[in-house]
């Protein structure tokens, strides 16, 4: 399952997608323009905030980002149903929309888009998206030195998917 599949399992009809500008690098922006264009085709109203933001490279600037961010999901109208947030502020977003009064997996459902950047205290905690960092850069590593002594054979390409961590249940049936 994918994270706007567990979006729309989840019935939700409004969803808004955290990231930064452009500038920081391809690939956030990248994540949520394909989300956001994914959920138009499923009919789902989704927009993008955070395009004006600056990188965010320490703690005390990804805290403001989030900040920023926050106020802007806490000003909307109609209210959303969902975020997803494709960049690593997943654990600083919920931290400030939970000091703003707001209750992400309460009042909307959440998907943090980077699970290496979420801490374990966030409660409740976010659905998070492992995107198998480590294991694409050693791959990328792997396939570059593999080229470079193969410059002959055709081009390979291979894919790894992420994968979907929701929270785990508490309490028990039985």
């Amino acid at each position: 399952m994918d994270a706007l599949e567990y979006f729309v399992s989840a019935g939700c009809k409004r969803i808004v997608c955290a990231t930064y500008a452009p500038k920081h690098g391809a690939f956030y922006t990248l994540r949520a323009s394909g989300f956001v264009h994914q959920a138009k085709e499923h009919g789902i109203d989704c927009e993008i905030l955070g395009l004006n933001l600056e990188p965010q490279m320490s703690h005390a600037t990804r805290f403001r980002a989030a900040a920023q961010i926050a106020d802007e999901i806490c000003a909307l109208r109609p209210r959303l149903d969902g975020l997803f947030v494709a960049n690593e502020l997943g654990g600083y977003l919920h931290e400030q929309l939970t000091r703003k009064g707001v209750r992400p997996m309460k009042d909307f459902v959440m998907v943090a888009g980077d699970r290496d950047f979420a801490p374990q205290h966030l409660e409740p905690p976010p659905v998070l998206v492992t995107v198998h960092g480590f294991e694409l850069g050693r791959l990328a590593v792997d396939l570059l030195l593999w080229r470079l002594s193969n410059l002959s054979v055709p081009r390979v390409t291979k894919l790894l998917a992420s994968s979907l961590e929701p929270p785990a249940q508490v309490g028990g049936g039985g």
